[in-house]
């Protein structure tokens, strides 16, 4: 006489397998706290490249949280630069046209003198940017 055999549907067995397979992997990682400090601490060491992606060169001597804190310093003292360079436009275009000598009787004095204007007070650039045509 054969063996009887049952048959379980699988749709019932697979989430008490998922189950003892989640309890065991939890029981074998341990305490969460600690793998959560471990992962924040490799992720804030990580050496990184100049715009902070993960990098293996030996040259990158910059973690993560270094590269962080010298872009958060670098861009507040890039705001603070360009809202006083703000406040004093009139002044610097000024200073600008004395400079130059003869503003709004040479078109390329003008030209100039805009596009260092426009240089100094787009927070963006912080860079001259002249446009001279010649027709």
């Amino acid at each position: 006489m054969p063996d009887p055999t049952f048959q379980i549907p699988k749709d019932v067995i697979e989430p008490i397998i998922q189950m003892h397979i989640s309890a065991a992997v939890a029981t074998a990682l341990g305490d969460k706290s600690e793998i959560l400090n471990a992962v924040i601490s490799q992720v804030l060491n990580q050496k990184v490249d100049e715009q902070g992606k993960p990098c293996n060169y030996a040259h990158h001597n910059v973690t993560y949280i270094q590269w962080l804190m010298q872009t958060a310093i670098r861009d507040a003292v890039k705001q603070a630069i360009v809202e006083e360079v703000v406040k004093h436009k009139e002044s610097l275009r000024a200073a600008l046209a004395k400079e130059l000598g003869t503003p709004g009787k040479s078109r390329l004095a003008k030209a100039l003198l805009d596009g260092m204007i426009a240089g100094f007070v787009h927070q963006e650039t912080l860079r001259y940017r002249v446009e001279v045509s010649v027709k």
